[in-house]
């Protein structure tokens, strides 16, 4: 049996594609590994917001569950009952290979280790969105407008302007609809713009376009310490600029030694070819960045020897202001509207008036609820320093930390923890289990818990735990966890809730783990002790 006859039977987490363009999607991608060496950074076909979370915006990759289409724990199957942790633990001997973090409540409590510092990943992305929501409601948006005058009398705009805020979903594929091409995602904002112009049969937009920041902090931004220097060429590690388009990542595609380019829409970033041709036949290609005193992505060089294509790319992009300027000229051009460059004017007409077009983001809560589940970094650390200038701390972390504190409410357990970012990927993170538990619990008083709850992956239904076969395999916990993954090398953590049963107080635990597993082969051991839990909580409600 071949890849693709293998995939046909595997469940893969691409939203509503179905199957045949599932397989068609990896014939292409087995098509480039067949023609090609595996490029320095990753390749991504698919537009999915799910495909796209789990292998390049994030960390947690989505598991595929090779046992049917029809998930186990669903039909109420593997429903055998928990047993004592002593028992447990004898029978794992496996997990004696793990350093684990652990707290457990409900039927048989459970703790251990729960006071070292250890990694949290991903995990970071539940304070970030109990912050989101405590400071700045889920109702909250990011403001991005587009104004201009508007003279009746010549069919002109004059003097537009762009106001962005560093908003990390514009035209992000899990944040604008789900729309099928990346250029199509992109232009959705701006398509409000184009609406109105045509509207009022606009035929000439007379500039500069200026673009403004609402978030001028952002121009001080630098990229954190605790990031892997690997790090700077793959998109899941966001950099923050004052406007984002795509999670700031561009595709680059090389089809031959005379031939490559950008492909996604108005990205301009430079690229040198120092590519040779390869005499053995396969290819061999590198890519180095060059960068600013801040950190920035201002041009690539791509050096080595080429043999067949395509080759794609995904890379970071950086130059925020230039890419919303182009993606703005091209649409102009596509909608036969003139744009002439000229000088800023101070105009007064009689026929004029000025126009304004709101480009805002969805609800935070409509951000979360695909940021959280699917382990998005970028959106995550821009939410978490939108809270830090929300509370006029600037680009300062330590608000993080006081919050933390003041709801745990205990001293013992705040004890040399400390989080760097909103996503997880900063390497001098450090929490405690038994911290993150207290957290968890008192959490469930807050008036926002709702929502977060809501923000969460659920085993077998959503996220990074849709497709996580030992979850999804009992009936104890399919549809019932409720949780946040956190996966680094090393580290494979799982944090939420168990649900017992509708309408019941969720029930909080904690997995931190470090190991040398792969995350493959520790995923099955954490997730065992999650089931363990849960069907020990689940004899306690029948009976």
């Amino acid at each position: 049996m071949n890849f693709v006859e293998k995939l046909s039977r595997v469940r893969i987490p691409l939203g509503n594609d179905t199957l045949d363009d599932n397989i068609r999607r990896a014939k292409s991608i087995m098509k480039l590994f067949q023609n090609s060496l595996t490029p320095l950074v990753l390749v991504c076909l698919c537009s999915s917001p799910v495909f796209a979370a789990s292998s390049l915006w994030t960390n947690d990759g989505a598991e595929e569950s090779i046992s049917g289409l029809t998930p186990p724990g669903a039909l109420g199957t593997n429903s055998a009952p928990g047993v004592s942790w002593q028992e447990y633990f004898k029978k794992n001997q496996r997990l004696k290979n793990m350093n684990l973090g652990l707290r457990f409540g409900g039927n048989q409590t459970l703790s251990r280790n729960e006071s070292q510092l250890m990694l949290p990943a991903s995990l970071a992305k539940i304070f970030t969105a109990a912050a989101a929501l405590k400071f700045l409601g889920p109702h909250y948006r990011f403001e991005n407008s587009f104004s201009a005058t508007l003279d009746h009398g010549d069919f002109t705009v004059r003097n537009p302007v762009f106001r962005v805020s560093g908003d990390p979903t514009w035209g992000h594929e899990a944040f604008e609809g789900g729309l099928e091409t990346t250029k199509e995602n992109l232009r959705s904002r701006l398509s409000k713009v184009l609406d109105l112009l045509r509207d009022h049969t606009i035929r000439r937009v007379q500039g500069p376009i200026r673009i403004e920041s609402l978030r001028p902090e952002l121009a001080g931004y630098v990229r954190p310490k605790g990031w892997r220097d690997s790090w700077k060429l793959e998109c899941m590690a966001v950099m923050q600029t004052e406007f984002q388009a795509n999670g700031n990542c561009g595709r680059f595609v090389i089809h031959s030694l005379g031939r490559s380019g950008w492909v996604t829409d108005g990205v301009s970033v430079p690229v040198r070819m120092r590519l040779s041709k390869s005499k053995e036949g396969s290819n061999g290609v590198r890519v180095t960045p060059g960068f600013d005193e801040r950190g920035m992505i201002r041009e690539y060089v791509f050096t080595g020897y080429f043999s067949k294509g395509p080759l794609v790319f995904d890379l970071p992009v950086h130059q925020g202001a230039d890419w919303l300027r182009n993606l703005f000229l091209g649409m102009l051009k596509d909608a036969g509207i003139e744009y002439d460059e000229g000088p800023r004017e101070s105009f007064d007409h009689q026929n004029s008036e000025g126009i304004e077009v709101d480009l805002s983001s969805r609800s935070m809560l409509e951000i979360l609820e695909q940021a959280v589940p699917y382990s998005i970094n970028g959106a995550m650390d821009r939410i978490f320093l939108e809270v830090g200038m929300h509370n006029q701390q600037g680009l300062s972390v330590e608000w993080m930390n006081r919050m933390i504190a003041d709801l745990v409410s205990n001293e013992n357990l705040t004890a040399g923890i400390g989080l760097q970012d909103g996503s997880g990927l900063n390497l001098h993170n450090r929490i405690r289990a038994d911290l993150l538990y207290e957290f968890l619990l008192r959490l469930r008083g807050e008036s926002y818990f709702r929502d977060l709850f809501s923000s969460l992956a659920v085993a077998g239904k959503s996220g990074t735990l849709l497709n996580r076969a030992t979850l999804v395999a009992s009936s104890h916990t399919y549809g019932r966890i409720h949780a946040k993954t956190g996966t680094l090398n090393g580290i494979t953590n799982l944090a939420g809730y168990f649900l017992s049963t509708p309408g019941t107080e969720p029930e909080p635990f904690v997995v931190l783990s470090e190991s040398d597993f792969t995350a493959p082969a520790a995923r099955p051991l954490i997730d065992g002790i999650v089931v363990n839990f849960a069907a020990q909580n689940s004899e306690k409600t029948r009976n």
